[in-house]
């Protein structure tokens, strides 16, 4: 085969049904030195198939790192998302292949921060989280949503809640992280200065109603223990007493209701 490549005998933009190249064939299977002759007869580095991918993305699922910068040289976009909007950046964060990330970040000049943390969290990916918050913050919205709702493992949030950029109260961080019992990720939040804990979600229910609904006596603890300032507590008890019906509590006198 490389000899017949040499001689030019093989036509490099044929493909199969699924619109796949000699080029495809040689970088799913590793093999540099065919890569790097079938780009040099003029095959398309961003040639994509049938299924919105293109050589890179398979190089990437394999592992084949040297075929992977080979092909960035050449003009393929690690950022090029395929018909189910997988990267190969993407890929290689899911397939926690730090070293090929790496390699892309360094050659990518404008990179997609935002869509890089989302797929680092939404994998599980923690080098690659504490990568991109190199150049993103942990409160950016992708797609209607933050990278702290995305993940259910708290080694992945203690990250997120580290950076001292975060926001504590965002989209409602606490609910999420009592829904889904996340006991130590509860206790980070509530060492937190400023952490509003009776925040509501669009059901009406705050991280302590989750807490107390699902039975989770450390959650509801930790919360009911959380520090707040005597303006604050007088507030947020009258909002909650209100909301909850008890509004003849609400009509007794300001001195009757002043909490020590």
């Amino acid at each position: 085969m490389l000899q017949l490549l040499a001689h030019g005998a093989v036509n490099v933009h044929a493909s199969d049904r699924d619109g796949r190249t000699a080029l495809f064939l040689a970088a799913k299977g590793g093999y540099l030195t065919s890569v790097a002759l079938i780009l040099s007869q003029g095959a398309d580095p961003q040639r994509i198939d049938r299924f919105g991918r293109t050589s890179m993305h398979y190089a990437v699922q394999e592992g084949h790192e040297r075929v992977v910068s080979l092909l960035m040289q050449n003009g393929c976009d690690p950022q090029l998302p395929d018909s189910n909007d997988m990267t190969p950046i993407r890929l290689a964060v899911k397939a926690r292949n730090d070293a090929v990330v790496e390699m892309m970040l360094c050659a990518i000049a404008n990179i997609d921060s935002p869509a890089l943390l989302v797929a680092a969290v939404e994998y599980n990916n923690e080098w690659a989280v504490r990568r991109a918050l190199r150049h993103v913050s942990p409160n950016i919205r992708h797609k209607g949503t933050i990278p702290l709702l995305l993940s259910t493992k708290p080694k992945i949030i203690k990250v997120l809640l580290c950076d001292p950029r975060i926001d504590p109260n965002g989209r409602t961080v606490l609910i999420h992280a009592a829904r889904n019992g996340l006991w130590s990720v509860v206790n980070l939040l509530v060492a937190k200065d400023g952490l509003d804990i009776h925040k509501i979600d669009n059901n009406g229910q705050s991280a302590s109603d989750y807490a107390a609904n699902m039975n989770l006596n450390r959650i509801e603890n930790a919360l009911s223990n959380y520090p707040l300032r005597r303006s604050q507590l007088r507030y947020t008890w009258g909002q909650q007493t209100g909301r909850r019906g008890h509004l003849h509590l609400l009509r007794r006198p300001s001195s009757a209701m002043y909490l020590t």
